[in-house]
């Protein structure tokens, strides 16, 4: 339960951390077979709601940066109308009035561009391009955050079950120890009586630490396919360990862990992003009470069914379009003189969030710095810790045979055997827990430097 806990701790400092083609097809078949620890990875993340949440929250932004990017180009618009008018009109040719049915058409084309805005648009742009990374960051973010949460769970069920085996083997002692001295009770040779019930206690009590552990497995199976949001089934293995993997001395600093951290943890790099977009936005919004120079060409055509010619003909439609033809340049100023002050405002606004922003990065970076430095710690005392464990496996072994020995000669008690023989049996408990324990700690190492893996 200890190593439990030890994992659950472990684990709230990575989420603190987190916390500071597209597909959304969910795939709820259950486990079955050998599952891989990559399979469980890519299940998870593959039906994790938060995950998929994030997705569109991605997706949106990017649609943001494309409608700003819009903001670029030119505004182009074209126009065509015909009408039909009764009644006293003015003859556009003669200048007169006249009294009859008229028909008239008009086109046009129209064409505006912002030469300057004080910078508004481009960094509009680009704070919506940085926000838009900044989301992307925070999904990797969400997938590294059900990652290590399923590295949790995998290595949970995977040390459940290697102390199953070490309990397992101390129950095969105890009942080879039963069943001999229950033929020699039966022969009359045991010089004690209680020796035999002594060993039916402990073999009773081996196989109660059995059950125990049995049902540990169940329960973080269980656990394990909650993060993967599958129905349960008993029905699945899991992957072991390569037998060759072994703790070993950590490598690196804790100051290279930080650096390599700064470079490649997505929570890091989101803080960055979304204080550089918090500052464009502020200098969008400051470009906003400057005036805007804009450019704007248009070009128009008409015509008029009361359209003759110097001999009193009707000009046809197409010849009055060409003839009519007709262009204009200007250039416009837009000067902000007075809006409420809400230009000011914005811009206020937008520097208040600017300094949130730059201060939640330095935040991250400082709460960063001393959660590697407390990981660090964790994983010199669990690799000392594991060490001393190997050296009390082996003398509490040690310690087991020569107290079966002077048993099997007489010269002590069972009860001597038996304290021997429980002291080395939870010695090897314990360094199983310890050896998982340590692993997950050097996986929240390899997280802060963005290599989560199980190899």
């Amino acid at each position: 339960m200890k190593s439990v806990t030890k994992m659950k701790m472990a684990l709230a400092v990575i989420v603190f951390v987190l916390l500071a083609g597209r597909s959304f097809a969910q795939d709820t078949t259950a486990l079955s077979g050998t599952v891989t620890l990559d399979q469980c990875i890519a299940l998870a993340i593959k039906n994790n709601l938060q995950i998929n949440n994030n997705r569109v929250t991605a997706d949106n932004n990017q649609v943001y940066v494309h409608e700003a990017f819009g903001n670029f180009l030119p505004t182009i618009s074209a126009n065509i109308n015909h009408s039909l008018s009764e009644g006293r009109v003015i003859n556009s040719v003669s200048n007169t009035y006249v009294t009859q049915s008229t028909t008239s058409a008009g086109w046009g084309l129209n064409f505006n561009e912002v030469l300057w805005n004080g910078g508004a648009i481009r960094n509009n742009y680009q704070g919506n391009k940085y926000g838009y990374e900044a989301t992307k960051m925070d999904l990797q973010t969400q997938k590294d955050n059900i990652s290590i949460q399923v590295i949790l769970a995998y290595i949970q069920v995977l040390s459940n079950e290697e102390q199953l085996m070490v309990a397992k083997q101390s129950v095969e002692s105890f009942r080879q120890q039963t069943d001999k001295a229950s033929k020699q009770n039966e022969q009359g040779a045991v010089s004690n009586p209680a020796d035999l019930a002594n060993f039916k206690g402990q073999l009773a009590s081996a196989e109660y630490n059995v059950i125990n552990l049995q049902k540990a497995i169940e329960s973080s199976k269980i656990a394990l396919v909650q993060y993967l949001n599958v129905p349960y089934t008993p029905n699945f293995d899991l992957e072991k360990i390569p037998e060759n993997v072994e703790p070993s001395a950590y490598n690196g600093t804790p100051d290279d862990i930080y650096q390599a951290a700064l470079q490649n943890l997505s929570t890091i790099k989101s803080s960055s992003l979304k204080t550089l977009s918090a500052l464009k936005y502020w200098k969008a919004a400051k470009g906003a009470m400057w005036p805007t120079v804009t450019f704007g060409p248009s070009a128009g055509t008409s015509f008029s069914s009361l359209g003759t010619d110097l001999q009193g003909k009707k000009v046809p439609y197409a010849t009055q379009l060409g003839n009519n033809f007709g262009s204009s340049f200007g250039v416009g100023l837009y000067i902000p003189i007075l809006q409420g002050f809400s230009l000011s405002g914005r811009a206020k606004l937008n520097k208040i969030a600017y300094d949130q922003a730059k201060f939640n990065e330095n935040t991250n970076k400082t709460a960063l710095q001393q959660n590697i430095q407390q990981a660090y710690i964790n994983v010199n005392s669990g690799y000392a810790s594991y060490q001393k464990l190997l050296e009390e496996v082996t003398d509490f072994n040690e310690a087991t045979r020569i107290a079966q020995v002077r048993y099997n000669e007489g010269v002590t008690t069972v009860v001597e055997y038996i304290i021997a023989k429980t002291s080395a049996d939870q010695a090897a408990l314990n360094l199983v827990a310890t050896k998982f324990d340590y692993i997950l700690r050097t996986k929240i190492l390899d997280y802060y430097q963005g290599k989560l893996t199980f190899k």
